[in-house]
């Protein structure tokens, strides 16, 4: 009789556990296919987001090289160029920045900033005439209204020593950065950069 309950249960014991571990293989199975699907989905996804957002980096480059190229806007007409940058940034909400560096050391930089205001902008000017050089800063609102507006004599940028400006002038032709450190925001992040021409064919800085 003992032995025949032993049996009874070892036969259920034994039963129990072929049963169990049919069900995790098979489970576990289930689960990094599963896995395995998700993981891919994802890839494509952040893939396609990625291109969208570099394609369309791309072509504000391209129209603002072009632009620049025959004086629509102009280094000396900064005021105009911020117009156009703050506009562009507005387009386009995954933009952190776009600027422009001539080959004299001036800089026109729109970004976004919630610094004073949420989704606000700051724009930096460095101007070099006359062998004086001056850097200006200015807050705006999201609708571009003046918050403030100072001078950062100790702010040693220089256009010519970055990346996207030597790569763009060096290649000739539209570039994308490896990624860096922003100079300003202190951010990682790459920059999509054209060479911009005088109607002579002479390089004038990079956007």
């Amino acid at each position: 009789r003992n032995i025949l309950i032993a049996g009874i249960i070892g036969l259920q014991l034994v039963t129990a556990g072929a049963i169990i571990l049919s069900s995790y293989l098979t489970t576990d199975k289930v689960l990094v296919g599963h896995a395995r699907s998700l993981m891919s989905h994802v890839s494509v996804e952040t893939a396609q987001h990625a291109e969208r957002y570099l394609a369309l980096a791309r072509q504000t480059a391209d129209l603002t090289q072009e632009l620049a190229n025959y004086g629509v806007i102009r280094n000396e007409d900064h005021v105009g160029m911020e117009i156009y940058f703050l506009k562009q940034l507005q387009l386009h909400p995954s933009f952190a920045g776009i600027y422009y560096g001539a080959s004299d050391g001036s800089f026109t930089y729109v970004k976004r900033d919630s610094g004073r205001v949420v989704n606000g902008y700051l724009t930096k000017f460095i101007r070099t005439g006359d062998g004086v050089r001056t850097v200006e800063r200015v807050w705006r609102d999201p609708d571009f209204v003046e918050l403030a507006r100072d001078r950062d004599p100790e702010d040693a940028f220089d256009p010519r020593t970055r990346p996207w400006f030597k790569n763009a002038l060096e290649t000739q032709g539209p570039v994308w950065t490896e990624p860096y450190i922003f100079f300003t925001s202190r951010k990682p992040g790459i920059t999509s950069a054209n060479p911009v021409h005088n109607m002579g064919g002479a390089n004038i800085g990079a956007v």
